[in-house]
Formats: C-alpha cells, structure tokens, sequence
C-alpha cells in the first residue's frame, strides 16, 4: 500500500481531534449562512469584477450561466464581510454629529453609469478621495504591498485599480469632487500598524475604459455567443475563477490560461 495512502489528511487531523463531534455541523452551518448572504447571492456584475483582464471570466460574470466549480471555502470573505462592517462603525463614530456634514461617506451605494452600480466602502469628503478596504492574507498582502523603484507605493491588481476608479466615477456622478483613489492593504496575519496605503489620482479614463469594455462585451452576448468564445487570459486571479476550465481546459485552467 502507498505510504500516501496511510498518511491522513489535515482534515482528517481536524475531524479526529474533535471531541464535540460538533465539527461538521459548524462547518455546514457557516456555509449554508454564507451562501445565503446578500454578497453571495449577487448575480449583477458590480466595479469588484468588471476589471478582470479575463475577457472570458468577463463574459460568464455578466452572462446567465452557472459556475462551473464551488470554490467553497467563504472563510476569507467572511473574515473581510466582519472587518468591513466593524470598520464601517469605526468611521461612523468618528463622524461629526448632525446636523455638521459628515466627513466620511461609508457603504455607500454608487452609480457608476452603463448599469453598473456597487457600493463603495470609503470617501473622504475634505480631500475628495476613495478608499477601498482590502483585508487579504499575507501572501497576496506582500504581492501587492512590496514596494519598488518603479512602484514606490506598491502595485495592486488590475481589478482592484478599476474597481477604486469605477467608485471614484460613481462618486462624481452623485456631484462630489473626486481627486485620488486609494486602496487600505490591511493583512489578517499582520499588526494593525503594517496597514498600506496604495494611491493614485483617480482618472475617470479608467471607468470609461471598464464601462466600454463591459457594454461590448454585453453587446456581444446579446448577439448570441458563448463566454467560451472570447480569449482567456492568464492571470492571479485564474484560482479564484468558478468559471475556469468551463471551455473543458486540463488542470482546472482555461486553455489559454497556464
């Protein structure tokens, strides 16, 4: 017999371990909770997806289709649903008390044009800026935190840049004044003081760029075509994809994808 075989696995560890034998009924109690919640059942494409450099994810968010694979583990999106909502109230108490304006605009829902709509986390109304909580785990933390000559304020996924800048539309559509947009890096594995800070002038060009391509996309798709027929492209976000192989690719990736 393979000694792999003899070799239990972390969650054979997880469920030997425990006494209460409660283990399984918490688990699918969290998941059953989770897949409930309003954020998992959002089916409208919102400024967190439209910035996907996946033309092929684009087209399966914005069409009708069903995932293709459960990535089934809410955990992180939990832990950042909490943080957000405890930030929120943070903000909310530091607010000056009515009838004074309020400094901070928190969750607020914006319109970004084309029917593209979300709700921003963030906006400094003094100095007219977008703020876009990011709680992540230390790896993608480091990714996009790291600092270079070339990016001496780190370097964010595409994805997160649009959705800061779609935000940024939104708000200036509603009459606000919009000068930067900004993402907070906070790690879930690191001390508050380890908090990061990417910004950069907000350009609506960025959101014009996002809603074109999206109106194209949903032209095309109006025309009868399948997501599968657009390019994929490759990129970190391919494992976080409940569309990725569904054009039949080998190792869970879109042809075009390894």
């Amino acid at each position: 017999m393979a000694i792999e075989l003899l070799t239990p696995t972390k969650a054979q560890v997880h469920r030997n371990a425990d006494e209460t034998g409660l283990r399984s009924e918490i688990l699918t109690t969290i998941k059953a909770h989770a897949a409930g919640s309003a954020r998992s059942m959002q089916k409208r494409i919102g400024p967190s997806q439209v910035g996907t450099p996946c033309h092929r994810r684009l087209a399966f968010e914005m069409s009708d289709l069903p995932g293709t694979r459960d990535l089934n583990d809410p955990w992180p999106s939990i832990l950042g649903t909490a943080a957000h909502a405890w930030l929120a109230d943070c903000f909310a108490a530091a607010n000056p008390v009515y009838p004074n304006p309020p400094i901070w605009l928190l969750e607020s829902r914006v319109d970004v044009g084309f029917g593209l709509r979300g709700s921003s986390d963030v906006f400094h109304v003094p100095t007219g800026c977008v703020v876009d909580w990011k709680v992540l785990g230390s790896t993608t933390y480091d990714k996009y935190t790291q600092c270079t000559k070339e990016s001496p304020t780190g370097s964010p996924s595409e994805e997160y840049r649009v959705q800061a800048h779609c935000y940024g539309m939104g708000f200036a559509r509603a009459g606000y004044t919009v000068n930067r947009v900004a993402i907070a890096f906070f790690g879930r594995a690191k001390p508050l003081s380890a908090l990061h800070i990417w910004s950069e002038p907000w350009r609506p060009e960025v959101a014009l760029r996002a809603l074109d391509r999206m109106t194209k996309v949903e032209e095309y798709l109006g025309r009868g075509h399948h997501p599968n027929t657009l390019a994929a492209v490759p990129g970190g976000s391919c494992f976080f994809c409940s569309f990725r192989s569904a054009n039949g690719g080998k190792d869970g990736y879109c042809a075009e994808a390894k």
